[in-house]
This record gives structure tokens, sequence and C-alpha cells, in this order.
């Protein structure tokens, strides 16, 4: 096995005439490290001083020199020098050159195998679980009657009558010897309120006081049918008959759920020519939190975008997968979609990060950048911003681990 103390043996100290040479020789600007450093997390200014060396304007700094050397490699804009072969676990001698692709190969992300898309497995369930469509029983106070639903209207005392209507396209109910009445956009609240008038004027004994002789209750039956539209990124796109009751997760399920690339965290509802809005539907799978799972209504659209940022996140945590994330979200925030550490975790993960094509050079594409998972690493954590592409490793104890270190790779 490879450790720590190993690794760092391999890395070379430099003075600081030496850190500017390379740097010289790398061929990056200043503006283009200031950037990588600054994705690192580290101090963009922390190596202004050694390109002001190389432009004739300043002077070598008396220290600090092993912490730049050490940020520079750690972004990759250094690529780490080698001193000796060193043995690899396997009783056999590596060459400089050797190390490093042992290195890189001990880091590639392209040896993950296929992962799971976070949340979309919650829609490919093959037992016999489904969403079952309300037709009949208690809804919400806020649910508005329609065309198509059956309204039950019981009236007990003086008389007693049972009565079932069912909402006709006009939105009316007809009931004997009272006649139409617009229900509607009501609520069960509402449409009580209006009965009390309505009925009074026909039987006596109703009234709002204690002193009633007749009373009535009226409830919900069977539920109309919605139609709605899913389309985008997801398995199934299409118009779905759906219950009036039915939310967005349903519509989703209906539909087959996300494609690989769909986005679960910007999913947006059209009402009509009104945009309800992006729905982010981490928060039912993480935090179970319904605040964006909606009730649906008779023609809305639901619309799945590509993700924009999916990123890789294995080794020692619960849920190995692929995750979206934001931009501005941090690895605190990966940490929390993946269910925290295993108990065996390392405090220190890896990172590999494809460069930006402006900044890609030929032999140079990507690094490897150390990612803070322990509760010393807390604050930087909470500031290590995550990338479209990153592929994140937390290795066990008694694993090898490599400090992170550049990747070289070919050119395309």
């Amino acid at each position: 096995n490879v450790d720590n103390q190993q690794i760092q043996s391999m890395v070379q100290s430099a003075s600081p005439q030496e850190i500017m040479e390379r740097l010289r020789q790398s061929g990056l600007s200043r503006s283009e490290v200031r950037d990588q450093l600054l994705r690192g997390g580290y101090d963009p200014s922390m190596a202004d001083a050694y390109f002001d060396m190389m432009e004739g304007g300043g002077q070598a700094p008396t220290e600090g020199a092993g912490e730049v050397l050490t940020a520079l490699e750690n972004v990759g804009v250094l690529l780490r020098n080698v001193e000796a072969p060193f043995e690899a676990g396997f009783g056999l001698a590596l060459s400089a050159a050797d190390s490093l692709e042992f290195l890189t190969e001990l880091l590639d992300p392209n040896e993950v195998e296929s992962l799971p898309v976070f949340g979309k497995n919650f829609f490919e369930r093959t037992s016999s679980f489904q969403f079952q469509q309300l037709e009949n029983g208690a809804v919400g106070a806020d649910y508005r009657l329609g065309p198509g639903d059956e309204v039950i209207l019981l009236i007990t005392g003086d008389v007693e009558i049972n009565y079932s209507f069912d909402v006709n396209r006009s939105g009316m109910i007809l009931i004997p010897d009272v006649g139409q009445v617009s229900v509607s956009g009501l609520t069960i609240s509402d449409l009580e309120n209006r009965l009390y008038d309505r009925l009074g004027s026909v039987y006596s004994g109703i009234s709002r006081g204690g002193d009633a002789t007749t009373r009535f209750d009226v409830s919900l039956g069977a539920l109309r049918t919605i139609a709605v539209y899913v389309s985008g990124e997801v398995e199934r796109p299409n118009r779905y008959p759906l219950s009036s009751m039915a939310t967005l997760l349903e519509a989703l399920y209906a539909a087959g759920g996300p494609t690989e690339i769909g986005s679960l965290r910007r999913v947006r509802i059209e009402r009509g020519q009104t945009s309800l809005g992006e729905f982010d539907l981490y928060s039912y799978f993480v935090d179970g939190s319904a605040s964006g799972d909606i009730r649906l209504e008779n023609g809305d659209l639901v619309f799945l975008p590509p993700a924009e940022s999916q990123v890789a996140f294995t080794g020692a945590i619960r849920r190995e997968a692929i995750f979206e994330m934001l931009e501005g979200e941090t690895a605190s925030d990966l940490l929390k979609f993946a269910g925290g550490l295993d108990p065996d975790a390392r405090q220190i993960g890896t990172v590999h990060r494809s460069l930006p094509p402006e900044s890609r050079t030929v032999g140079f594409q990507s690094v490897i950048l150390d990612f803070p998972v322990g509760e010393s690493e807390e604050e930087r954590a909470n500031s290590f911003e995550i990338f479209p592409g990153d592929s994140v490793t937390i290795k066990r104890v008694g694993e090898p681990y490599i400090l992170a270190c550049e990747e070289e790779e070919t050119a395309v």
C-alpha cells in the first residue's frame, strides 16, 4: 500500500526561483493561475509575487514558498516532482514516469462503474407499489370542485334524503325542488355556506341556529380526471389522465421519471400562459419535505430540462450516486445528499476536476484536488464549491490515499 508518508517523500521542495521557473514553464498567465487557485479554494493572489519576479519588478519572498508550491500542485498548475522510485505494494520499483502513471490510474474516474442517478430509482419501482389515484374519500380543505366531480348530499331530520350529483360541464349540480347550484371553483366549506341559503328556502327545518330540526351533510364521491402533459427529459413524454388530486410526483411517476440527464431540481410547471416557476424535488428525497410537490390542474405542462451539473460521488459514503448540483453548492451540500460518511471513512477525499475548455492545454486537461470532509475541515467544506463534471471519492481507513496531484491526459 502507498501511505501518505511515502507520497509526501516524493514531493520535492523548491526555492522561490525554482517556483518562478516552473511557473514560466507551465505557460499559464497570471490570470489563469489566479483563476485555478480560486477554483481550488486558495487565495488567488498567493502566486503574484512570483509573476512579479518573472516580470523583473519584485523580490523573492522570504517565506511561504512551501505553501505556495503545495497549492499550485494541488490545483494542477504545477506537476508534482517525483524524487525516486518507490514500492507500489507489489514489490516492484517504479520509475518517476511510471509512478505518475500509477497515481493517475489509481484515481481514474472512468473506472467508476455505472452509478445510479439520485432520485431516479423512485420512479422505477417494479413491485406492486404504484401511485393509486384517489377516487373516493376525504380530500383537503383547499380542494376546489370542478366538472366531473361527484357531490353527495345527505339530508336528515324532518326528512331523510340522499342525493348523488355529478358536476356538469357548466360547473352546476341540479338539486330536486331547489334547482341548479353553481359549484365550480368552490371548496366543500364554500359549498356548505351556499347550500344553507338554497336548501333553507325549501326545507324550513334547515338553519344555522341550534334549533334546526333538519340537517345536511355534503361530501365528495368519485373525483374528476384531469389531463396533464409531461415533456422534456422524461422516459415517456405524453399526455396523462390523472386524478384531480394528482401532484407533480405522480405525473413524473406516470411518465417513468427522468432520463439519465433529466433534472429533478429545476422542474418547470406551465399553467396556461403562466409559469409557476421551478421546483426542486431534492427537498422531498433528502429532507422529506413535500413543499415542491404541488397539486396539478387540468391542462398543466410538466417539463424536465437537462441537468446542468451532475457530480459522481463514490467511496466510503452511505449513498453512492450521481448527484445534481446547483450553482454555488458546496462540499457540505454534496455530503448531505449522500447521507453522510461511513464510520470508516477517511477525513479527506479527492476531487477529479476537468478544467474549463479555455484553460486546457496539450497534456493539461484536468486536476485532482483535496475534498474536505472532516470536522476540522467543516468551514472549508462549506466554502469548497462543486463544479459540473466533478468526480469525488472518499477512501476508507486502510485504503491507499493519494495526495491531490495533476493528472495528465492525452489531448483530443
